[in-house]
């Protein structure tokens, strides 16, 4: 009963062990979402931050104060 108790318990720990090595999955966004309300923020976010987040402006037939985030934003 013991030898039965002990190798479960092995067994129950490299299942374990085997289970905790997987690769982690990488993201698909780098960095940040950055929304910009007109061009020359934009231009200047975009030097700033350069390939590390992911700089956008919002589309020129949206006023500013009319923009609504959306869930994809």
């Amino acid at each position: 009963m013991k030898k039965r108790t002990a190798v479960l318990l092995m067994l129950s720990i490299l299942a374990l062990m085997l289970g905790a090595c997987t690769q982690k999955e990488e993201q698909q966004a780098k960095g940040l979402k950055i929304v910009t309300s007109f061009y020359p923020v934009y231009a200047m976010v975009k030097e700033v931050s350069g390939d590390l987040n992911d700089v956008r402006m919002i589309q020129s037939s949206t006023g500013i104060h009319s923009f609504e985030p959306s869930a994809n934003d």
